[in-house]
């Protein structure tokens, strides 16, 4: 039964009240077995640090303005499918070579870089098309999440 139905005061949970952290982790458990169930990728890799690595010095030597751009170019990604319809790999290539594009700063291409990981120019066009699709897509609105009820 409810306890507000019996006129009983339900009190909120703390933060740091371990019926709450109980809880907590009953729902994360929970939310990813069914995910798991429902056959959703619930562990995906990120490529931010391939990234770090494929432009340090001993590789391919970037700026610090490409290393920040194609940084930001992968945080975007992740507003995409991005990640989980191509591996790391592809994903870390395609906003190196996109962020090297916007800054017009060029890359190795004899041989191409991004060959080590077997990737063709296509897939990294395909990756590419899909984040620059973010960018056309109208800016996101805020909305109020509160509601004043005198109203």
């Amino acid at each position: 039964m409810d306890r507000r139905r019996n006129g009983l005061p339900l009190a909120p949970l703390e933060y740091h009240d371990p019926l709450f952290s109980n809880w907590r982790t009953n729902v994360t458990v929970t939310e990813r077995y069914m995910l798991r169930e429902f056959g959703f990728s619930v562990k995906v890799e990120h490529p931010h640090k391939l990234v770090l690595v494929l432009l340090s010095p001993q590789v391919l030597n970037a700026s610090h303005e490409l290393t920040q751009e194609a940084w930001n170019l992968l945080n975007d990604s992740l507003r995409t499918t991005a990640c989980v319809r191509f591996n790391p790999e592809t994903v870390a290539c395609a906003m190196i070579l996109l962020a090297a594009r916007r800054l017009g700063e060029p890359l190795p291409e004899s041989p191409p870089w991004w060959e080590m990981f077997d990737l063709s120019p296509a897939q990294l066009e395909e990756c590419i098309g899909l984040v620059n699709h973010l960018y056309t897509l109208p800016r996101a609105h805020s909305i109020p999440v509160w509601k004043d009820l005198s109203d």
